[in-house]
């Protein structure tokens, strides 16, 4: 039989061995981890109950109560409109920020929120025109409207978009990934334009 200190030691063994390994870079805009749960996801937690249940072969414990607890309450969310632009018409914001409505969108039709999940099709560039991630000719993706599960560009960007609008974003370094970047695509201290056309909102 084997005893509990075992079962343990030979779960470490394997989860240390494990946890190194790389699973390449989501999109930009994905977040590795819920909005407000900091780490990597990748890294392993010895001290996680969870893990130790699953290398035990046993139920592991809820997260609820973690999970609920760092996602932000309606009431702590900011609020940030956009409005459309004419065609064609930039505007420039005090923090850099500019935006461009390419298409307009249906004017009753539901208008992006922070807080809410956007599904867009978007195309992210750099300034010199290199593309670096896109969803054009795909399926579109559906991101969560929160602040820390996208980069400040988007959070700043997007809310005030009707469905069925195309909206262009130039968004500086400081709203996007700053001095770090987004090896290997993004370098330091980048402005990064995308194209965005919202086609739902819940």
């Amino acid at each position: 039989m084997t005893t509990p200190l075992r079962r343990w030691s030979l779960w470490a063994i394997a989860a240390a061995t494990v946890a190194p390994a790389g699973c390449g870079q989501p999109p930009p805009m994905v977040p590795m981890t819920p909005a407000g749960v900091g780490g990597d996801p990748l890294a392993v937690n010895f001290d996680d109950e969870q893990y130790k249940a699953r290398a035990l072969g046993e139920t592991p414990p809820s997260r609820e109560s973690t999970v609920a607890s760092s996602v932000p309450a309606p009431g702590d969310l900011p609020q940030i409109v956009r409005e459309p632009t004419e065609v064609g018409q930039e505007v420039e914001l005090e923090n850099g920020l500019r935006y461009t409505t390419l298409k307009a969108g249906d004017p009753e039709g539901p208008r992006a929120e922070v807080g809410k999940s956007v599904t867009v099709f978007y195309r992210g560039s750099l300034a010199n025109g290199t593309e670096f991630d896109s969803n054009m000719g795909g399926q579109p993706t559906t991101f969560p409207l929160n602040p820390g599960s996208l980069i400040q560009g988007w959070i700043e960007g997007i809310p005030g978009m009707r469905v069925g609008e195309r909206r262009r974003l130039i968004i500086p370094a400081q709203l996007g990934y700053g001095d770090r970047g987004s090896p290997p695509k993004i370098p330091p201290n980048s402005e990064l334009t995308f194209e965005v056309e919202l086609v739902g909102v819940r």
